[in-house]
């Protein structure tokens, strides 16, 4: 079983990191910053279901150097979980922000 989680337009980073505490139901010491971001995704001991899919409607609208920061958080993130650990971590952007994405992940 998984549970898959939306995100929607954001329009800074702070309404992106209350939004993802929100919809992952961080518990309540998250430290709203990019390191507790990263032991967020790293953790869900809170969440039952094995696999957490987290899906972007569309890029957030963050600076160029925040949005490179949290891309790359993501992919550490999901790259970080590993085979047999009790969850599984995804990631999925629209496919109109795949060449967005890949740049800022590359750059």
């Amino acid at each position: 079983m998984g549970s898959m989680h939306r995100l929607h337009s954001m329009s800074n980073k702070q309404t992106l990191l209350e939004r993802l505490a929100d919809v992952l139901t961080f518990p309540a010491y998250f430290g709203f910053n990019w390191d507790a971001l990263f032991d967020g995704l790293r953790d869900f001991s809170w969440i039952n279901e094995q696999l957490v899919v987290l899906v972007h409607t569309n890029l957030p609208a963050l600076s160029e150097s925040e949005l490179k920061i949290y891309v790359r958080l993501l992919r550490d993130s999901v790259l970080d979980w590993r085979p047999g650990e009790t969850h599984r971590f995804e990631v999925a952007f629209a496919q109109s922000d795949r060449e967005a994405v890949e740049r800022l992940l590359r750059d």
